[in-house]
């Protein structure tokens, strides 16, 4: 695993955050909505960040100076934006790969997505249909009676 950033975050509380590609404008409104509540908590906030959903709410927790930890399903990234850089500057932020390669695929993802649950104290999802690749994840920690929301 290879890693960019702030690595004691991986020691603190955590919430996991899990969104499909496709979600509903109401959906969005709300889990932007619960960004923005969880913003000044304890809580680092671990996620892929890769779904549109997911990199919305990086740009809220970055605004918000919230911690988080970026999990991709790829290697790191050559270059990152400015105010990506100056959270990891200010140790805010860590960028880890669970893979290697430049490119995404169905496997990173899941592998990415299960290293997110795993890390995660608790995990919110925004809706998804029984179709969708989170809902055996979600079917999983509730197996596990890892604390979950999914925010409909």
């Amino acid at each position: 695993m290879d890693f960019l950033g702030e690595k004691t975050l991986l020691d603190r509380p955590s919430v996991g955050f899990l969104a499909s590609r496709s979600v509903s404008a109401a959906t969005i409104a709300r889990c932007r909505a619960w960004a923005e509540s969880v913003c000044g908590t304890d809580s680092v906030i671990i996620s892929g960040f890769h779904s549109p959903l997911e990199r919305e709410l990086l740009t809220v927790f970055l605004a918000h100076r919230q911690p988080v930890i970026w999990a991709l399903g790829r290697s790191i990234y050559r270059r990152v934006e400015p105010v990506v850089g100056e959270a990891i500057d200010e140790g805010r932020l860590l960028m880890l790969s669970v893979c290697p390669g430049a490119q995404h695929s169905l496997y990173s993802a899941r592998l990415r997505n299960r290293f997110v649950i795993e890390q995660a104290r608790e995990v919110v999802f925004a809706a998804f249909d029984s179709g969708s690749s989170l809902a055996p994840l979600h079917a999983l920690l509730v197996e596990m009676k890892k604390p979950t929301t999914v925010i409909l």
